[in-house]
């Protein structure tokens, strides 16, 4: 194989987000050239991308060669053989060689068998995919969480939860029907890498256009869904992928219709609220508070041992008047990073916190519970760990201590003194009593042995 090293280069840093950097073969730290394609997999996601140069088949080991590409000028040819498994490669200024195993045993990319394939706007689909995949599960007790849920229909819908967040929304002008098929689960690692390559990959420019309308105009992808695997193609690039067996939560029951409260701020603000307050909710439960009311909000957060801090930005109500709610404080930060604009924030009663922005993304955040006193005021919480330890901590009203005076035990009074019995003088009496007093606090708390007893 003959290869300019730029556009070897250029092909291989593609395939990076799916070569693990631990893989459980260690075969799968190789990428496959082969047909006319390279490929690169981890056996739950693969990927190949189409390189003409690629005729004979060969492995290279993915993070040496790149290295290596790292030193060599771009524009150097570069000559690739392999041979009982050994890998060669030269250029005008140097050579290199390493070890490799054979072809034949890198795994096979999944076959698809489709139900369904059609061709959609690739830039909303992935862009949607992408946005709901970081409220997907991270721990794997609930497989079905880590995924991306695709809701098939006239109107394709996108939705992901871990079970204390939620992000969901519809992706108007993409239709996607399966005949029997109602979801498909795409994990959300291949989301992520589908994302990146949509963004890394060159965009294909139509013969004849002028380049405004190349600029502005949508990709499409071709998607392919079967029974267990998935494929997405544009371009050069296939990315094939098996699903997530399983049937979503239900996520449109937890949406509520028309929120108690709701209210408008503006998400820089907001964001410079919660880093102020950010490090005492970290000492702490983990909670943020929310109480707003005659046009400002006041973000606050309490700690037993860090103390207290708050900060008050203007807001707008628009519907319910004053207001208050408990967030976890991770959750508001990360929906809040790097966003611009206005945000609405809607609460109804015990149900989830939504907020939406200028984009059709609706996230759902569940609510933490504390005590508020009566003029408003949350007292510091205390957190019971969660049976699941990557859940979130939920805060409990702390025990306040009992004011009530307990009854007075018989044993507690104070008897009026009494003239002592018997004869003799008093020191006598009190020395005896003490000699008695002694010997009753040696044997106190000593077991009976068999044959005596205490006297």
């Amino acid at each position: 194989m003959k290869i300019r090293v730029i556009k070897l280069r250029e092909t291989l840093s593609l395939l990076g987000p799916v070569v693990p950097r631990k893989p459980s073969l260690p075969i799968l730290s190789s990428v496959l050239v082969k047909e006319g394609q390279v490929t690169a997999t981890d056996l739950e996601t693969a990927v190949s991308i189409g390189m003409p140069e690629a005729e004979e088949p060969m492995l290279l080991p993915y993070h040496q060669v790149m290295e290596l590409l790292k030193h060599v000028p771009g524009d150097e040819v570069l000559t690739a053989g392999a041979e009982k498994n050994k890998l060669t490669l030269s250029w005008s200024g140097g050579k290199a060689a390493f070890l490799t195993k054979s072809p034949e045993s890198y795994p096979p990319p999944r076959e698809v068998k489709p139900k369904a394939e059609h061709s959609v706007e690739g830039d909303d689909l992935v862009s949607a995919l992408v946005s709901a995949s970081g409220y997907s599960a991270t721990e794997t007790s609930r497989p079905v969480l880590t995924g991306v849920f695709l809701t098939l229909g006239e109107t394709v819908e996108v939705a992901a939860s871990d079970g204390f967040r939620m992000a969901c929304q519809q992706v108007s002008g993409v239709g996607f029907q399966v005949e029997g098929v109602k979801h498909a689960v795409i994990p959300s690692r291949t989301v992520r890498i589908l994302g990146e390559l949509w963004e890394r990959s060159p965009k294909a420019a139509p013969v004849g256009d002028s380049l405004i309308r190349v600029l502005v105009s949508k990709r499409k992808l071709e998607l392919a869904i079967g029974e267990q695997t998935v494929r997405a193609s544009f371009g050069e690039v296939t990315v094939v992928a098996r699903l997530i067996q399983g049937t979503p939560p239900d996520y449109k029951a937890l949406i509520p219709e028309t929120p108690a409260h709701s209210i408008r701020v503006f998400a820089p603000d907001m964001q410079h609220a919660l880093r102020r307050v950010r490090n005492v909710a970290q000492e702490g439960s983990g909670i943020v508070r929310l109480e707003w009311a005659d046009g400002s909000l006041k973000v606050s957060s309490q700690s037993m041992d860090a103390g207290e801090v708050e900060a008050t930005i203007p807001v707008e109500v628009l519907s319910g008047g004053p207001g208050r709610v408990a967030v976890n404080a991770s959750y508001l930060l990360n929906y809040f990073k790097e966003k611009q604009g206005m945000v609405t924030i809607g609460t109804a009663g015990a149900g989830p916190v939504i907020l939406r922005d200028n984009t059709p993304l609706l996230v759902l955040v569940m609510p933490m519970a504390v005590k508020w006193d009566s003029a408003g005021e949350a007292k510091p919480a205390q957190v019971t760990p969660p049976a699941n330890p990557t859940a979130p901590p939920t805060a409990q009203p702390v025990p306040q201590p009992d004011t009530t005076v307990a009854a007075e035990k018989p044993e507690d009074k104070q008897e009026p003194a009494q003239a002592p019995k018997g004869g003799g003088s008093g020191a006598e009496r009190a020395k005896k009593e003490a000699k008695q007093s002694s010997v009753k606090r040696a044997y106190k708390g000593k077991p009976e042995t068999k044959g005596h007893k205490r006297t």
